[in-house]
């Protein structure tokens, strides 16, 4: 078996973002292409910095912009299913003396509110959470939280903030992205 690449190289990379667009988890794309996850949240991270080098800022860029317009793309789906729909029913009638016609009507059908309310208990829990317990974070959410409050509450390095977390707080980290580049950002 071979050894998990950790080298970033612009052709894993390329390999990495053509599998993150066919909508896999980030952390299945980089296994697919042999690099471990966290290795993957670390190129990510690092070309985010000024002194990055161009190749990848260019890979972390991209990686970014894919996974936000992902999330541009299903918003739009959850609330296409929540929009009514028309559609156009055609049927034949026979009069009485034995005449067909064709007759179409307009009929709405009403959209699934259950997709905006969905997005709504998830975008703002607090607000639209369940009323028995709400929304949930996951395991890897609360625990990404309590690295990165411990992180912003320190004077702490990039690495040292990565060798903290498990492989499976990649996901978490990166809906955390905002906070993780402020936290970038103070080391310049």
């Amino acid at each position: 078996m071979a050894s998990p690449k950790s080298t970033f190289t612009v052709e894993v990379g390329n390999r990495i973002l053509a599998a993150f667009r066919t909508g896999c988890y980030a952390s299945t794309a980089a296994q697919s292409c042999g690099v471990i996850p966290k290795t993957l949240l670390r190129w990510v991270m690092r070309g985010q910095q000024e002194t990055a080098p161009p190749e990848m800022k260019a890979f972390s860029d991209e990686f970014m912009r894919i996974d936000a317009e992902r999330e541009v793309q299903v918003i739009k789906r959850i609330q296409a299913a929540a929009d009514p729909q028309e559609i156009t029913v055609q049927r034949t009638e026979t009069n009485e003396s034995g005449e067909q016609k064709t007759v179409a009507e307009v009929r709405t059908i009403p959209g699934d509110v259950s997709a905006l309310r969905w997005y709504a208990e998830k975008r703002w829990p607090k607000r639209w959470g369940a009323a028995n317990g709400g929304y949930q974070p996951s395991s890897e959410e609360v625990q990404a939280a309590k690295v990165i409050e411990e992180a912003e509450g320190r004077d702490m390095s990039l690495d040292e903030i990565i060798e903290e977390m498990d492989p499976e707080l990649e996901a978490a980290i990166l809906r955390n992205a905002d906070r993780v580049r402020a936290l970038l950002d103070r080391g310049k």
